[in-house]
């Protein structure tokens, strides 16, 4: 009796023995599988920055692009003085504002 009893235990601990095995063999897969998911969000996530980074440098550029071109245009147009008025950071207004006598045309 007492040495069925012990087969039983020692089939019962190596039972819980293999259980343990194919659940942590499960919890390493499903583990993997998580790492394999973050790694992919983390690409998608580097890819749509470098995207945004060079999409804002690009308007960027534009940007100076067009200020520059602007600012030919406006040399052509005006006066020199005039010109460095609008183009610079002074108070936004009508140029003839500062002056007791201006001509406008």
């Amino acid at each position: 009796s007492s040495g069925i009893n012990a087969e039983y235990g020692v089939e019962k601990e190596l039972t819980k023995i293999l259980l343990l095995k194919e659940y942590g063999t499960v919890y390493l897969i499903m583990l993997g599988i998580a790492f394999i998911i973050l790694g992919h969000e983390v690409e998608r996530t580097d890819r749509t920055d470098f995207l945004q980074r060079r999409h804002a440098a690009q308007k960027k550029d534009q940007m100076e692009d067009f200020k520059t071109n602007n600012g030919i245009l406006l040399r052509n147009l005006l006066p020199s003085h005039v010109a460095e008025h609008f183009m610079g950071s002074h108070k936004i207004g009508l140029y003839y504002d500062d002056y007791s006598s201006v001509g406008v045309m």
